[in-house]
């Protein structure tokens, strides 16, 4: 869901030619080296163990990370594999005709995902394929912002917010504390931080930050000084002042 299409639709094509070689091999009809293999070895060993022995899997796919280069390699050779067929099925003039259609479809691809990811850097890992309907119906289903990026940023226009108030006072999860590190030195002094929510003093208000938008600890409703950087329209992290809490299911982010 977060790999660029033709990448996925040449390893489809690569997986199809792989098993068709594969199966003329084991009838000795060709000399191709058992070593052309290894990135299907790379690829679904990993991958069918994991299902097989029900393998924990924490948030997206990051402890199989180390499979992708073997994607692309698939990939490349049902790129290759796909020309070789265009090549003996068509004409020379239609071949060309193909070729250049394949190649502006992934020129086209992959250049709308590099134009995503520069104009949303540092963010550009909230990126999502049309086959999970872009950040827009993938926020429903899978997490933002796992890393908590996002948090500086939220934090600095909490502070910008508030520029005449000497201290705010914040809870959240680790990242919130983590980006309070990288904040200038006189921006940090104007935070105080909580891990607790619970050992905040009475009657301070504070707000509640977090990178996990669809997860909160609380219910809120609509404030306009609830805080959030956003995407397309998606928050992928929030600020919430905590005068805006109620024992609702109202939803800010729908």
């Amino acid at each position: 869901i977060t790999t660029p299409l033709v990448i996925i639709a040449f390893a489809f094509v690569g997986i199809l030619d792989g098993g068709w070689s594969a199966w003329h091999l084991l009838k000795r009809a060709n000399n191709e080296s058992i070593f052309s293999f290894l990135p299907y070895f790379w690829f679904f060993v990993p991958v069918i163990s994991c299902i097989v022995m029900g393998s924990v899997i924490y948030n997206s796919w990051r402890q199989l990370f180390f499979i992708y280069p073997a994607i692309v390699m698939i990939s490349v050779r049902g790129f290759s594999f796909l020309i070789d067929v265009l090549r003996s099925a068509v004409s020379a003039k239609f071949y060309k005709l193909l070729f250049a259609c394949l190649i502006f479809v992934m020129l086209f691809d992959l250049t709308s995902v590099i134009l995503f990811m520069v104009r949303n850097h540092p963010h550009q890992y909230v990126y999502f394929n049309p086959l999970a309907g872009g950040i827009q119906r993938a926020r429903k289903a899978f997490e933002m912002d796992y890393w908590g990026v996002s948090c500086r940023q939220l934090l600095e226009q909490v502070i910008q917010n508030h520029n005449t108030d000497p201290q705010l006072n914040i809870s959240g999860p680790w990242p919130i504390e983590a980006n309070l590190g990288i904040l200038p030195f006189e921006l940090r002094n104007r935070i105080k931080y909580y891990p607790n929510p619970d050992e905040i003093p009475a009657g301070i208000e504070y707000y509640y930050a977090t990178h996990y938008v669809d997860r909160l600890p609380v219910k809120v409703q609509v404030d306009s000084r609830i805080v959030a950087v956003e995407f397309d329209g998606v928050r992928i992290a929030v600020a919430i002042p905590m005068t805006s809490r109620k024992q609702t299911t109202d939803s800010f982010n729908n």
